[in-house]
């Protein structure tokens, strides 16, 4: 009777792990973009660089610049940029500017030195106070060099639109400003601007540039005893987007998994009649005479394999759940298990050892996850030959 009862244990756990490995699965993915137009998917360090250049002029307010025309003033100006948007919201550039400015000064600075300024040697014309205050005519050569923090207020305000065709950006920055014409100076530069973008295609804007900075007021070679001077520049040009570019919906990922339910009441259909098979066995052992030796009645115990993950001794979650529904049975019956490890005909020392390994973590599962007695868990490694079923690799538990 006693092993009856761990017959029917066994078989039980030998059909459902099968139950689980042979009907058909599969899955599917239901995908929910949100639509919420601030939300979006973070994008990687290599997405949405882009580099840009732009052409146009700027204007220099120094100490007598104020004395010549202002269209005369403006000189050509480049911008040559390389940034990155981090998010659809903020981003940062690296920007050279150049080229010169044009103006107004005295033939010395306030100091009384001559030729420390940047003077054509032409004369404004005018009568300006006499000897020592007649202007010149100014022109030098110079460039910066910054960095920009700019904000896309067009995203932050409307949300983010990959297809928009105007994105308004004002930005803030500091940087390095240069003349190198004699003499020349070095200056910090604080400046800040708006940079408007217009779409022309996913990877093409046409960019306007307008940008205030502030410097030194030695920056222009004159002294005039202010704080500092301003620069006023405006620039066309082009920006490339660099793939990867823009960023995506939020999106939600519902995973479904299916059956076929027809294999599946095949198989339980199957696992209701080995059932009904043993029920009726176990009817016939009860109506024998108490007296009678029932002991043989199954020669052979069924067994349950427990396969492993490939070089690997780790026991699965699955099978520890089948173990423990064993352990019980094991318990209440106070019957003993052998643990049968195979291996390949002619197998190594490592993989005999592995075979060992495997055959000590199921031994470990039952013992110290379950309680089952040590002493009744008796151990052998065995070689797989033709008129074994069991693969090489498993290990085969039997009630005894």
């Amino acid at each position: 009777m006693k092993k009856l009862l761990i017959t029917g244990a066994l078989c039980a756990l030998t059909l459902f792990p099968a139950l689980a490995q042979e009907v058909t699965r599969t899955s599917q993915e239901k995908v929910e973009y949100s639509t919420e137009k601030r939300t979006v998917e973070t994008a990687g360090p290599k997405a949405n660089w882009f580099i840009s250049a732009g052409f146009g002029g700027q204007v220099y307010f120094g100490d007598h610049d104020n004395q010549v025309k202002f269209g005369k003033r403006i000189a050509p100006s480049l911008d040559i940029a390389v940034g990155k948007w981090v998010t659809p919201s903020v981003g940062f550039r690296i920007m050279y500017s150049g080229l010169s400015y044009k103006g107004a000064t005295q033939d010395f600075d306030l100091t009384g030195n001559t030729g420390g300024v940047h003077s054509t040697g032409k004369r404004l014309p005018g009568e300006k106070g006499g000897h020592g205050y007649w202007l010149d005519y100014q022109k030098f050569k110079t460039f910066t060099l910054g960095g920009d923090i700019m904000f896309n207020m067009s995203n932050i305000l409307l949300g983010y639109k990959d297809k928009r065709v105007w994105n308004c950006s004002p930005y803030v920055g500091i940087g390095w400003a240069r003349v190198y014409d004699a003499p020349t100076d070095n200056e910090l530069l604080v400046r800040g601007g708006l940079f408007n973008a217009f779409t022309v295609c996913p990877a093409i804007d046409i960019n306007l540039d307008l940008k205030m900075g502030y410097v030194n007021d030695a920056f222009d070679g004159e002294h005039g005893g202010r704080s500092g001077e301003g620069l006023l520049a405006a620039t066309v040009g082009l920006s490339y987007k660099f793939k990867p570019r823009g960023w995506g919906r939020s999106k939600t990922v519902t995973k479904y998994g299916e059956v076929n339910a027809d294999e599946l009441i095949a198989q339980l259909r199957n696992l209701k009649e080995g059932n009904d098979k043993l029920a009726k066995e176990a009817e016939v052992l009860s109506s024998k005479d108490p007296g009678t030796n029932v002991v043989n009645v199954n020669k052979v115990v069924s067994s349950y394999e427990v396969f492993f993950p490939a070089n690997t001794a780790a026991l699965s979650k699955e099978y520890q759940v089948n173990l423990g529904m064993l352990a019980e049975i094991l318990k209440k019956s106070d019957s003993s298990v052998s643990l049968t490890a195979y291996v390949p005909a002619g197998a190594g020392a490592d993989v005999r050892k592995l075979a060992a390994e495997r055959m000590d973590a199921v031994a470990d599962c039952l013992v110290k996850e379950f309680k089952v007695k040590s002493g009744s868990i008796r151990k052998s490694v065995e070689e797989k030959t033709a008129d074994v079923k069991f693969a090489a690799g498993s290990v085969v538990v039997r009630g005894e």
